[in-house]
């Protein structure tokens, strides 16, 4: 086909001229007639692989590698860095049970009533233990329980180990314990080592001994009473003489109380073995803590020198100084001497040793302790013994509505500035010696006590009735109606004794199945009581509930207080603690409005939420948010109000 294109015979000739000589194929190799210079798409293991270690690919690989592992070196030195030049978040501390606890007071004569004879019992108090357990309470203080004439409610203790018939029996009291147990609560007594009743058995014995041999000659302060003159002026807490002469004895005997409540001689050491045993006795049937009555006046001085008088006192009835009134002398030698110190290191001792090492738990102590500052505080301990857990901080009591924010702040930091370092701080508002809150500071203060009790730093202590707002008996409203009980002053302190109102039952507000009670039941229990505010989202006892749960919270656990702000009405303070959130803390216990302003304080918040005020018509409500370094918050007074704030988030803002 002359003239026509042959395929087959060009490609036949090119092959002709390949040069195969120079290509060696070994068995099982694949030939490849092509020498590329660079990579290709498509390129089989073996030629990738050929690729891959020349020395571009080399350095391009080892140059990643050095980069990769220089960046994480300088990571790794960045953050050893930080974390050697950052303040380290310091850990929680481990807080016992009474640290993390809030007290309750029980005055039994005054709780609940199961008998119907018009008096609280032990089983009374059983009966309204979950009433305590919803309200956030962790402990239960019982004020004197022992069998006892009842000349001074208890204080007068006929036996140390006994139970007082008209309050129960033993069995009640076992029961009363495993139950408190049951709902992981605990149980503080009343501890009374300063005195007895003078129809205790030992006393009787003491009286009657004749000889310095036998062993109850000196149970109690016995002195010679020359022409019936006592052996000096010491005046007693309830006025009047501190000696008494006994005409079995012909001798005088010391009562710092009642003339029915001997003094207990603590330098003796039979007495101090036999008081050892009464914490023994309690202990091991479960109790978990003690508060020490009247400690301060355990030891008088054995010189038995006079006292002097008050200097520079204002106190019109001082001014004879021959008046035998007890807050007109100086008690230098019958108050706060140091064998206080070393028997109640010696208490401390014998519940760590014999009960806490053994693993029968943590007892807590505190002391009812009077005294100026320098001198309450060595109840925590001296010479680097421990002493009580904490001496009850009375520095509250003194609130009335002439307290304003200054005031307040000077009672508050007086406790905080004086403890030794390392102790825990408390707080009382209340007790069954003294005017209730809502009275001295008017009840619409109420809630604005109870957040600065339940939000500072340490253990609060609440009286019973207080969570819901009781006030003091008017006593002279009652008129003939009422009948004096208590023995000191004509009835001064049964006010703030009254019964607990429970409920509007026309029968002693739910206290008793009578109405013929111990003390009258304050009139207005009708809209004061447990039953009405428990329907009532703004009532006294939701808000405390509420402080109550929020006192559970990390910050207010543990966590550090500064002060805020103090004026003549606002008392501001900040709980704090590394790496959890902050809160604020403001409450009016002024007179008038004041918008609070907080923009100099350190660390203010510019989103920070408001999580609990005492009431609806403040400016900012629960679950608003506002900018504290911009925003004034309005108070009036009586009401206070939370922010809480993560301090970490607002320093990255």
């Amino acid at each position: 086909m002359s003239g026509n294109y042959n395929l087959e015979e060009e490609h036949n000739a090119d092959y002709a001229k390949l040069d195969l000589s120079a290509v060696k194929i070994d068995e099982g190799q694949k030939m490849d007639n092509r020498d590329y210079a660079e990579p290709y798409a498509g390129m089989d293991k073996e030629t990738l692989l050929r690729f891959s270690q020349t020395p571009f690919w080399l350095g391009l690989r080892m140059a990643f590698i050095v980069i990769f592992w220089a960046g994480w070196l300088a990571l790794l030195v960045a953050v050893i860095g930080l974390t050697a030049i950052h303040p380290k978040c310091r850990p929680a501390p481990k807080l016992d049970w009474w640290q993390t606890s809030i007290i309750y007071q029980v005055y039994p004569r005054s709780f609940q009533d199961s008998n119907g004879d018009g008096l609280g019992d032990l089983p009374g108090i059983e009966s309204k233990l979950d009433y305590l357990k919803n309200l956030g309470i962790g402990a239960i203080w019982l004020s004197p329980i022992y069998d006892s004439p009842m000349r001074d409610f208890g204080y007068d203790v006929k036996n140390f180990t006994g139970v007082w018939p008209t309050f129960g029996t033993m069995e009640d009291f076992d029961r009363l314990v495993a139950e408190i147990h049951k709902r992981d609560m605990k149980l503080i007594m009343d501890f009374i080592p300063n005195h007895s009743s003078n129809d205790s058995e030992w006393f009787q014995k003491s009286r009657s001994a004749s000889s310095p041999n036998d062993k109850f000659y000196n149970y109690y302060v016995w002195k010679d009473c020359p022409n019936d003159q006592p052996p000096n002026n010491w005046v007693a807490v309830f006025g009047g003489s501190m000696w008494m002469n006994d005409s079995t004895r012909n001798q005088c005997y010391l009562h710092q109380f009642l003339e029915s409540q001997p003094d207990l001689n603590l330098l003796n050491p039979y007495v101090t073995e036999e008081l050892d045993n009464v914490l023994r006795f309690w202990l091991d049937r479960g109790v978990d803590g003690f508060r020490v009555d009247a400690i301060s006046h355990a030891y008088e001085d054995y010189n038995w020198q006079n006292e002097i008088p008050l200097a520079n006192t204002t106190n019109p009835m001082c001014m004879d100084t021959k008046n035998t009134l007890y807050e007109c002398w100086n008690h230098t030698y019958t108050a706060n001497l140091p064998g206080v110190f070393d028997i109640i290191n010696r208490w401390r001792y014998l519940m760590d040793e014999e009960y806490y090492r053994k693993g029968k738990g943590y007892k807590f102590m505190t002391t009812e302790a009077y005294g100026d500052i320098q001198t309450t505080m060595k109840y925590y301990g001296r010479f680097q013994s421990d002493g009580a857990n904490f001496p009850f901080n009375f520095r509250l009591l003194n609130l009335d509505r002439n307290c304003g924010g200054d005031c307040v702040h000077r009672l508050v930091d007086q406790w905080i500035s004086g403890m030794p370092p390392g102790k825990t701080a408390n707080w009382v508002i209340g007790n069954h010696d003294r005017k209730r809150i809502s009275s001295k500071m008017g009840e619409n203060f109420l809630n604005a006590v109870n957040t600065l009790l339940l939000l500072l730093p340490g253990v609060p202590t609440t009286y019973y009735g207080d969570e819901i707002g009781m006030t003091d008996l008017n006593t002279t409203a009652l008129g003939s109606k009422y009948i004096p009980q208590d023995p000191y002053e004509n009835g001064k302190r049964d006010p703030e004794r009254s019964p607990m109102q429970w409920n509007t039952s026309h029968t002693a507000a739910g206290f008793s199945s009578t109405n013929n009670t111990w003390l009258p039941v304050n009139p207005n229990y009708l809209t004061i009581n447990v039953e009405v505010q428990q329907a009532h989202d703004g009532s006294n006892l939701k808000i405390y509930k509420k402080l109550a749960s929020l006192r559970q919270e990390k910050t207010f656990q543990y966590g550090d207080m500064r002060y805020a702000k103090k004026d003549k009405n606002i008392f501001a303070f900040v709980r704090e603690f590394d790496g959890i959130p902050s809160y604020l803390v403001a409450i009016n216990f002024g007179k008038q409005n004041e918008k609070a302003d907080f923009k100099q304080m350190e660390g203010a918040p510019v989103k920070g939420t408001v999580v609990f005020t005492t009431g609806s018509d403040v400016t900012a409500k629960e679950d608003d948010v506002i900018d504290l370094t911009s925003k004034t918050v309005e108070l009036q007074p009586g009401q206070g109000i939370v922010v809480k704030w993560d301090y970490v988030i607002e320093n990255l803002i």
